[in-house]
């Protein structure tokens, strides 16, 4: 696993070929998108393969619906994660999977419940279960089920949302995001700057340091 850290973009659209290599030629190294879930825009597996071939990892996001607020539903989207993935990733393989948890869907310890109760369905099919959010969601979350021998907390990377800058910044450091798990290297990313004009195409950016997915299955 690679602890180098690499820009990663990402859209609610998949990206074209074209638009991957302008993205390849601004500095991009990674790109995230959206397998299913709460979002009208899940890319395909071409799109994933796109990205794949480009920058050589995919992150898949499942968006968490804002109603999924007890654990009996927590675990359903589990199923339906895993059913996903496994159309384009094998179960225990060890791919990863990020669990989009915005803003406006935090509620508290039933949100709390609901996300730990997705993330053990996607681990105990051989997934890695990673966890998008802002600060206080990550904090809370990923802090409950800290024991002694495992500082994660069953969770296999962070992916902080917060926007520091509004541009691309080649300064910025993984170093510098501001959670407790700046100090987890190769299980960070964190989403600095949106809506960024790159060459035409327009991008969340974020830096990441966590091994990606590969080139999904072939049909």
């Amino acid at each position: 696993m690679t602890s180098e850290q690499r820009l990663m973009v990402d859209r609610a659209g998949e990206f074209t070929a074209s638009e991957a290599e302008q993205l390849y030629d601004d500095g991009a190294r990674a790109a995230a998108g959206y397998l299913g879930g709460y979002t009208l825009s899940p890319w395909s597996r071409d799109g994933f393969a796109v990205s794949v071939r480009q920058f050589g990892g995919v992150l898949p996001i499942w968006v968490m619906h804002p109603q999924t607020q007890t654990q009996r539903l927590g675990m359903q989207e589990g199923v339906e994660t895993v059913k996903a993935m496994a159309e384009l990733w094998r179960p225990h393989a060890g791919r990863l999977v990020c669990l989009d948890v915005e803003s406006g869907y935090d509620h508290g310890r039933p949100t709390d419940r609901a996300v730990i109760a997705w993330r053990n369905v996607v681990r105990s099919h051989g997934y890695r279960g990673g966890l998008y959010g802002g600060r206080a969601t990550i904090e809370m979350v990923t802090g409950l089920t800290i024991t002694a021998c495992d500082e994660t907390g069953g969770w296999q990377m962070v992916w902080l949302a917060d926007w520091p800058v509004h541009r691309l910044d080649p300064h910025l450091r993984l170093d510098e995001m501001p959670t407790r798990w700046v100090k987890m290297a190769g299980h960070r990313a964190w989403q600095y700057a949106g809506d960024v004009d790159l060459g035409g195409v327009v991008v969340d950016l974020s830096l990441v340091d966590c091994a990606l997915n590969p080139m999904p299955l072939a049909k």
